[in-house]
């Protein structure tokens, strides 16, 4: 496929991007970035704390650097909703799906592409911090790689998982359909957890390896757990999370 050269939005230490930036619910398509000793790689490098990105998906597109790198955002510390990545994303440390690193508040995101990372790389998220806040998010990518990995198909070293490879903030309302793979710190929901984890579920069969959702183990009480596939397919997990379409039916 034709892709573009890009250049991401809000690069270097003065020029995060502080805006309001809302992509209507178009698409963005063609986009290429590989730089393997860059930091802060995506749609976005920096999103300040004054930022907003919404409403917008980056499709058919590839990014590749160091660390820090996001399909839509490779470091966020302002508020992103509504947006989705089905490209594919790599580098070494801190990869997601949607953000490589999270300070700020995600909401109503997703991921479908793949993902390739070392440590430290998640379905939706690489790394999110005691600030960071991520609430009703999915991932069905493919993810690949070496320190963590997640249709996600994740595969990885340590701190991967299928939606957050590493989390000490706030994490609720989210679940994997894909594959993870690992070696230490490894779940099928969060691979690495000092934070808060609720109502997150990823697949028993795609993740057979994980051993639970969290570092290896369910935690019932959170409901952060494993379904089988008839649990999924049954919609089971439409009752304990609803995302919604635009007429509001809900697209599990």
């Amino acid at each position: 496929k034709n892709l573009d050269e890009w250049t991401p939005i809000g690069v270097g230490d003065n020029n995060n991007f502080k805006g309001h930036f809302d992509g209507l619910n178009h698409t963005i398509r063609g986009l290429y970035y590989e730089n393997d000793v860059s930091d802060f790689t995506g749609l976005f490098a920096v999103v300040g704390e004054q930022g907003v990105v919404q409403n917008v998906g980056v499709i058919d597109s590839y990014f590749y650097g160091l660390q820090e790198v996001g399909g839509v955002v490779g470091h966020n510390e302002g508020s992103i909703s509504n947006v989705y990545n089905t490209g594919s994303v790599g580098g070494l440390i801190c990869v997601g799906g949607v953000v490589g690193h999270n300070e700020g508040f995600i909401s109503d995101v997703y991921n479908t592409g793949f993902v390739e990372g070392g440590d430290c790389a998640g379905g939706v998220v690489g790394k999110n911090t005691s600030n960071g806040v991520i609430y009703n998010a999915y991932n069905k990518g493919l993810m690949e790689g070496y320190g963590v990995y997640n249709k996600g198909l994740v595969e990885g070293f340590g701190r991967v998982g299928g939606v957050v490879g590493d989390n000490e903030g706030s994490i609720s309302n989210v679940y994997t359909t894909g594959k993870v793979y690992g070696y230490n710190d490894v779940g099928g929901v969060v691979g690495y957890n000092k934070g808060s984890v609720t109502d997150g579920y990823y697949s028993i069969f795609k993740c057979s390896s994980c051993g639970g959702a969290i570092n290896g183990v369910d935690d019932v009480k959170n409901n952060v757990v494993g379904l089988t596939n008839e649990e999924f397919a049954d919609k089971k997990l439409a009752y304990y999370i609803a995302f919604l379409d635009s007429d509001g039916k809900n697209i599990l």
